[in-house]
């Protein structure tokens, strides 16, 4: 739960959905909860809302990069965390295939926006520049060849 949604009369965002996927993340690397969720209700409220998080049950080789990532999602003030998921996943992608991987699905789809403007949408997309869906197909295509794809 993020720091704001234990404040009275705070407006929820999209920022609390990325604090909660910091938490699922934190999780993944570390098999512990951020917090202590065994602790009485009044502490976990209180650890809840000063954003306590148990940063030394974070392996301790746990990558400099990823941890930055982890920290800008988990930070107490939802203006300092990640806007969308699209700036997250290309935080999370850098990191994934910095070391020569790529490209991915979000970063292709991105490219071929860019190199031919108005033609293609993309799920989520509002904008009505956009005249074309991209198959569901194309996506399973990119992902096959992205697997044996090096830089």
């Amino acid at each position: 739960m993020s720091p704001e949604q234990c404040q009275p009369d705070s407006a929820l965002t999209f920022a609390s959905d990325i604090y909660s996927l910091g938490v699922v993340l934190f999780y993944l690397l570390s098999s512990r909860y951020t917090r202590d969720v065994h602790a009485d209700r009044k502490d976990l409220v209180d650890q809840i809302r000063s954003n306590y998080i148990a940063w030394c049950v974070l392996p301790e080789e746990t990558p400099a990069e990823l941890r930055a990532i982890l920290e800008r999602m988990l930070a107490t003030d939802p203006a300092q965390r990640y806007a969308d998921t699209a700036e997250l996943a290309h935080d999370l992608e850098y990191y994934i295939y910095r070391d020569g991987y790529g490209p991915t699905i979000v970063t292709l789809a991105q490219y071929m926006a860019e190199l031919m403007p108005g033609r293609f949408t993309f799920a989520g997309d509002d904008s009505e520049a956009k005249t074309e869906v991209l198959p569901t197909e194309f996506f399973s295509t990119v992902t096959d060849v992205t697997k044996t794809m090096r830089l």
